[in-house]
């Protein structure tokens, strides 16, 4: 089902990269068409990574003592980019009217999405 069914707005999907070989999110632009019958951007979202690095480990191991220890396979420190998944969008730029409604839907479905991500492993998992 595309934007314009579902919102009845055209949506622009986009990934965000920081680099050629890592990507840290995706954003989501509702579209709107001018007066020349152009499609043009009216509200973009963004959800991504924060920029935040945070150690990171593949295991949990047994220490000496018998309490758990939190470990990399190669025993190298590992830094990874993002701590939280954050959902944001430019406050400066105002709603307009006639998109409130689509993108309260928008920001609906996708946190519900995010959530049963987390839940059940899969964004496209129902709810039992």
């Amino acid at each position: 089902m595309s934007g314009l069914e579902k919102y009845g707005l055209p949506i622009l999907v986009e990934v965000i990269d920081i680099s050629e070989v890592l990507s840290i999110g995706f954003s989501l632009t509702l579209q709107v068409q001018d007066a020349s019958g152009e499609l043009v951007p009216a509200l973009r979202l963004e959800a991504l990574m924060d920029e935040e690095e945070v150690e990171g480990y593949d295991r949990v191991g047994m220490g000496p003592d018998g309490f758990p220890v939190l470990t990399t396979f190669d025993e190298e420190k590992k830094i990874v980019k993002g701590r939280c998944f954050i959902v944001r969008r430019d406050l400066a730029t105002p709603v307009p009217e006639a998109m409130q409604e689509p993108a309260k839907a928008l920001i609906g479905n996708l946190m519900a999405a995010v959530n049963r991500y987390y839940a059940f492993g899969s964004c496209f998992s129902e709810e039992f």
